[in-house]
């Protein structure tokens, strides 16, 4: 249960796909529908990279640019950052925070089999307190630093033996 692929929704690359060629507003509209927070954009016959709902917030919205014109590939974030669906779901944390990104491409045997975001994390973590906190007390804490990105915080969520903890009053 702690391996990436056991908290992952494997989809069909229909719906996590899009050309270079597509626009942001059919990139936009591909996000809502299927509700991720990221699309790997496509062409000729390989990955090219990742289109995500800060790339169309950033990149469109705040620069004013039309989204029915602006194609994919020009807004994508490159390289693909990805991960085995073999890895444990901290090895992925640590990637995403490594590489300041809500959503990570899950692969096997070199194809993508999906995408592993923030709210796969929320829900995972919130599973696996609540089960520890019915069994004892729940140790862990947050720990703020900042990035190197202006007004953006990490929380770094720290888990410990859960057997070693004891509680205090």
């Amino acid at each position: 249960m702690d391996k990436v692929k056991d908290n992952v929704a494997y989809m069909d690359e229909a719906f996590f796909n899009i050309l270079g060629e597509a626009s942001a507003l059919e990139a936009a509209k591909k996000m809502r529908d299927n509700q991720l927070g990221s699309l790997i954009v496509v062409g000729g016959g390989e990955n090219l990279g990742t289109v995500t709902e800060t790339d169309l917030s950033r990149k469109i919205v705040a620069e004013g640019l039309n989204p029915k014109e602006t194609k994919v590939k020009f807004i994508m974030s490159k390289p693909i950052i990805s991960i085995d669906g073999d890895s444990s779901m901290m090895e992925a944390f640590v990637i995403m925070g490594a590489n300041n990104i809500r959503n990570v491409a899950v692969t096997e045997d070199g194809l993508t089999m999906g995408i592993l975001s923030i709210k796969n994390f929320v829900s995972y973590y919130t599973k696996n307190l609540v089960q520890r906190k019915n069994k004892g007390w729940p140790c862990y804490f947050f720990r703020h630093n900042q990035s190197r990105h202006k007004n953006y915080l990490h929380h770094l969520l720290v888990f410990v033996n859960l057997d070693s903890c004891q509680r205090s009053s």
